[in-house]
C-alpha cells in the first residue's frame, strides 16, 4: 500500500500496519529534510507529484519488492507540500518471514521509488533564496543605478500607458 500526504508522517502508526504473525522480520527506511544538498545550505523542500501516476507506479514497486523477496506486507508513505528541515519526507516498511528478505526488499523499494516515482523536488537554499532577494531588489531599485532596465529606456514595459481622453468638466452651480 502506497499513500501521498500532505501531513506528518508517524512511523508507529504506520508500523502497526505491517504486523503479522507469519513475519519475523521488520525492516523500515525513514528519509527526512537534511539541512545540505549538493554543498548548498537548504532551508527547505517542497514535494510536487502527480498523484494517479505516482500511485499507480509505486504500487508496482511494492508488489516487485512483495514478489522478488517474499515479503508479507510492504508500506510505503510520501509527502507533499512544504517541508522543513528534520520532517520525514518519506517512509517505507517492510514485514517479511526473515530479515535478509526485510532488509533487500525496503532497500529495493526505496531505489526504485528514487528512479521511478514521478514528482518534482524543489530545494529552497540560501543561494535560492539569496538570488530571489536580489531579484526582486533589483526590480525595486531606481533607474539610475540599473539605466538599461528601467522605464526611462523602456518605458511601455514598465507602466501601463493610459490613453489620452478629453477632459470633460461640469459645473456644479446652477
Amino acid at each position: 500500500m502506497i499513500g501521498l500526504t500532505t501531513d506528518p508522517i508517524d512511523p508507529d502508526e504506520l508500523r502497526k500496519q505491517l504486523f503479522d504473525p507469519a513475519a519475523g522480520a521488520y525492516c523500515s527506511f525513514e528519509g527526512w529534510i537534511r539541512n545540505e544538498n549538493e554543498g548548498q545550505a537548504v532551508l527547505r523542500l517542497e514535494y510536487e507529484a502527480y498523484e494517479p501516476l505516482a500511485l499507480s507506479e509505486g504500487e508496482k514497486i511494492l508488489a516487485e519488492a512483495t514478489d522478488r523477496y517474499s515479503c508479507a506486507h510492504a508500506h510505503c508513505r510520501h509527502r507533499t507540500g512544504l517541508l522543513e528541515i528534520g520532517e520525514c519526507a518519506v517512509w517505507v516498511g517492510v514485514s517479511a518471514p526473515h530479515r535478509d528478505e526485510a532488509f533487500q526488499a525496503c532497500r529495493y523499494i526505496i531505489d526504485q521509488l528514487k528512479v521511478r516515482l514521478p514528482g518534482k523536488r524543489n530545494t529552497t537554499s540560501m543561494v535560492t533564496l539569496a538570488g530571489s532577494i536580489a531579484s526582486a531588489a533589483r526590480r525595486f531599485t531606481s533607474d539610475e543605478e540599473y539605466p538599461a532596465r528601467g522605464p526611462a529606456t523602456d518605458p511601455g514595459r514598465y507602466a501601463y500607458q493610459y490613453p489620452q481622453r478629453p477632459v470633460q468638466t461640469r459645473s456644479l452651480s446652477p
